[in-house]
């Protein structure tokens, strides 16, 4: 008798555990390994994605609008075709190497939290205009997101990050920056960005309508600087290996190829190998290229160069916001 009174307890604390009578509840699933990678799409407005030891993936209903219908028991969710087989109005979808999760809207389940092991990649995309506050800390995977108009914190990340935060404010805290692949990160609003004092890394910041502060000493970008006959002279490399010498301070381009145009007072466009090469003469040390078409990635506002003597690409731009790079704390 006393034991099957354990048994009986021991199932009650699990069913209450995992849900309750105010619609929360946790679903919980083994995922982890080399090249694994989560996907979540999210309507909410509340979400948070954290870092954790382990294999396991963890979904959280932090809390409910109202009560199911009475009329809903043993039905499931299946809002805008998406079924929920986790029972808290989510679904959690396993296809091959992807566990893909996907919260609807609902007028029934609020705010959701996500547990994963910290090693695994992550995308996440807003679907809807959630208008909300999104919150991903402790991934030292890759982290790929984009919102529309939900605010997003990003903390104690690794990277690579790529993160597209529409018209919303983009917070991102690094716990040191991967140097394995670039980063490209871009708000309309602000984007406060702090890496670790030591951090190496090549920059391409960028504030179309506003302004860029530092307390980073940013060095020029240029690959070498020699000087000959008291000129000074920036050499570089097209990725056809094609050399090119530009002599500044007379404003003149020795370039072998047709289709280069003479410098101007303040600025030289020339399109070389399919690329775009840009020389501040104001800087005359300030060399940056980007893909043709790429029509906002740099302007008069933007500012390039190299941290500690450099290292993985970190590309930081804002349309209408400030950009603030500063030194972690």
């Amino acid at each position: 008798m006393k034991n099957l009174f354990l048994v009986v307890t021991s199932l009650i604390i699990s069913f209450l555990s995992n849900f309750n009578l105010n619609g929360q509840g946790v679903y919980t699933t083994t995922f982890n390994g080399a090249k694994k990678q989560v996907v979540i799409v999210s309507s909410t407005n509340d979400l948070s994605i954290e870092g954790i030891k382990g294999d396991q993936v963890i979904i959280e209903s932090l809390s409910s609008k109202k009560e199911l219908p009475k009329e809903a028991e043993g039905l499931k969710i299946v809002t805008g075709g998406i079924v929920d087989n986790t029972k808290i109005g989510a679904s959690a979808v396993l296809n091959g190497d992807i566990l893909k999760i996907t919260i609807p809207k609902s007028n029934y389940y609020q705010g959701y939290k996500i547990k994963i092991p910290e090693n695994l990649d992550i995308s996440v995309k807003e679907n809807g205009n959630a208008y909300g506050k999104w919150e991903i800390t402790g991934i030292n995977g890759e982290v790929e997101v984009k919102t529309t108009y939900t605010n997003l914190t990003i903390n104690e990340v690794t990277g690579p990050i790529v993160a597209r935060c529409g018209y919303g404010k983009l917070k991102i805290v690094f716990s040191q920056l991967n140097q394995s692949k670039p980063n490209s990160i871009y708000a309309n609003g602000v984007v406060d960005v702090s890496l670790p004092a030591s951090t190496k890394a090549n920059l391409k910041l960028n504030a179309t309508y506003a302004d860029i502060f530092t307390d980073f000493e940013i060095m020029p970008m240029n690959s070498k600087v020699d000087t000959l006959d008291n000129k000074q002279l920036v050499k570089i490399s097209t990725p056809k290996k094609t050399n090119q010498t530009f002599e500044l301070n007379e404003k003149k381009a020795d370039i072998d190829q047709q289709n280069a145009e003479n410098a101007k007072n303040k600025s030289e466009q020339m399109r070389v190998s399919n690329k775009n090469y840009q020389i501040d003469t104001k800087i005359n040390t300030n060399i940056y290229w980007s893909d043709p078409g790429c029509d906002d990635c740099h302007n008069d506002s933007g500012s390039t160069g190299i941290i500690n003597g450099g290292g993985v690409n970190l590309t930081i731009q804002s349309d209408y916001g400030n950009v603030y790079l500063r030194k972690k704390k």
